[in-house]
Protein backbone atom coordinates (compact mmCIF):
# COMPACT_ATOMS: atom_id res chain seq x y z
CA UNK A 1 0.00 0.00 0.00
CA UNK A 2 1.93 2.75 -1.34
CA UNK A 3 -0.21 5.23 -2.39
CA UNK A 4 -2.76 8.07 -1.23
CA UNK A 5 -5.90 9.24 -2.65
CA UNK A 6 -4.38 11.99 -3.94
CA UNK A 7 -2.75 10.28 -6.42
CA UNK A 8 -5.36 8.34 -7.66
CA UNK A 9 -7.46 11.89 -7.80
CA UNK A 10 -4.41 12.95 -10.01
CA UNK A 11 -4.58 10.23 -12.71
CA UNK A 12 -8.02 10.09 -12.79
CA UNK A 13 -7.78 14.22 -13.56
CA UNK A 14 -5.89 13.04 -16.16
CA UNK A 15 -8.17 11.05 -17.65
CA UNK A 16 -11.43 13.20 -17.49
CA UNK A 17 -9.41 16.02 -19.18
CA UNK A 18 -9.50 18.25 -15.21
CA UNK A 19 -5.94 18.67 -14.60
CA UNK A 20 -6.86 22.01 -13.04
CA UNK A 21 -9.94 20.39 -10.64
CA UNK A 22 -11.82 23.10 -12.53
CA UNK A 23 -14.85 20.63 -12.85
CA UNK A 24 -14.82 18.24 -10.17
CA UNK A 25 -13.95 18.89 -6.49
CA UNK A 26 -11.57 16.41 -4.55
CA UNK A 27 -14.14 16.33 -2.16
CA UNK A 28 -16.26 15.06 -4.96
CA UNK A 29 -13.67 12.97 -6.70
CA UNK A 30 -12.74 11.57 -2.84
CA UNK A 31 -16.18 10.34 -2.95
CA UNK A 32 -15.81 8.41 -5.81
CA UNK A 33 -12.66 6.89 -4.51
CA UNK A 34 -14.63 5.35 -1.58
CA UNK A 35 -17.65 4.55 -3.73
CA UNK A 36 -14.30 2.70 -6.13
CA UNK A 37 -13.18 1.25 -2.58
CA UNK A 38 -17.00 0.01 -1.45
CA UNK A 39 -16.99 -2.02 -5.10
CA UNK A 40 -14.12 -3.60 -5.18
CA UNK A 41 -14.42 -4.84 -1.65
CA UNK A 42 -18.01 -6.63 -2.50
CA UNK A 43 -16.24 -8.33 -5.54
CA UNK A 44 -12.32 -8.77 -4.51
CA UNK A 45 -12.01 -8.66 -0.84
CA UNK A 46 -8.56 -10.18 -1.62
CA UNK A 47 -7.35 -6.65 -3.42
CA UNK A 48 -7.11 -5.96 0.52
CA UNK A 49 -4.45 -8.28 1.35
CA UNK A 50 -1.67 -7.47 3.80
CA UNK A 51 0.98 -9.74 4.53
CA UNK A 52 -1.20 -12.72 3.06
CA UNK A 53 -4.45 -11.96 5.48
CA UNK A 54 -7.72 -9.80 4.10
CA UNK A 55 -7.97 -6.77 6.22
CA UNK A 56 -11.23 -5.15 7.54
CA UNK A 57 -13.36 -4.13 5.01
CA UNK A 58 -11.90 -0.57 3.80
CA UNK A 59 -13.10 3.00 5.95
CA UNK A 60 -14.10 5.98 3.95
CA UNK A 61 -10.86 8.09 3.47
CA UNK A 62 -11.24 11.51 4.77
CA UNK A 63 -7.85 13.04 2.68
CA UNK A 64 -6.90 13.22 0.09
CA UNK A 65 -3.50 12.62 1.61
CA UNK A 66 -4.77 8.86 3.31
CA UNK A 67 -3.17 6.09 2.26
CA UNK A 68 -5.66 4.15 0.00
CA UNK A 69 -6.04 0.37 1.72
CA UNK A 70 -5.12 -1.04 -1.86
CA UNK A 71 -2.18 -3.30 -3.26
CA UNK A 72 -0.43 -1.33 -5.72
CA UNK A 73 -2.07 -3.54 -8.48
CA UNK A 74 -5.49 -2.58 -7.92
CA UNK A 75 -4.33 1.28 -8.02
CA UNK A 76 -5.40 1.43 -12.23
CA UNK A 77 -8.77 -0.25 -12.04
CA UNK A 78 -9.72 2.58 -9.37
CA UNK A 79 -8.70 5.42 -11.12
CA UNK A 80 -10.64 3.82 -13.85
CA UNK A 81 -13.93 3.39 -11.70
CA UNK A 82 -13.11 7.07 -10.62
CA UNK A 83 -13.12 8.14 -14.10
CA UNK A 84 -16.13 6.65 -14.85
CA UNK A 85 -18.33 8.23 -11.81
CA UNK A 86 -16.97 11.56 -12.80
CA UNK A 87 -18.32 11.20 -16.90
CA UNK A 88 -21.40 9.34 -15.46
CA UNK A 89 -22.65 12.44 -14.28
CA UNK A 90 -23.05 14.11 -17.88
CA UNK A 91 -26.26 11.56 -18.44
CA UNK A 92 -27.48 14.15 -20.80
CA UNK A 93 -23.79 14.04 -23.52
CA UNK A 94 -23.75 10.70 -25.30
CA UNK A 95 -19.98 11.03 -25.68
CA UNK A 96 -19.48 11.83 -22.18
CA UNK A 97 -21.48 8.22 -21.68
CA UNK A 98 -19.72 6.17 -24.20
CA UNK A 99 -16.63 7.07 -21.97
CA UNK A 100 -17.46 6.53 -19.37
CA UNK A 101 -19.20 2.97 -19.95
CA UNK A 102 -15.38 2.51 -21.74
CA UNK A 103 -14.00 3.52 -18.21
CA UNK A 104 -16.40 1.22 -16.12
CA UNK A 105 -15.36 -1.63 -18.25
CA UNK A 106 -11.43 -1.01 -18.29
CA UNK A 107 -12.37 -0.96 -13.85
CA UNK A 108 -14.08 -4.16 -13.82
CA UNK A 109 -11.69 -6.25 -16.54
CA UNK A 110 -9.07 -4.67 -14.18
CA UNK A 111 -10.85 -6.66 -10.92
CA UNK A 112 -11.49 -9.77 -12.84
Amino acid sequence: MSFTAANVLSDARVMVHDEDSIRWSDGDLLAYVNRGLEALWAKRPDAFFVEGIVVDPPTALTSTSNAVPLLDRWRVALTHWVAYECLSEDDDDASNQALATNHLQKALTGVG
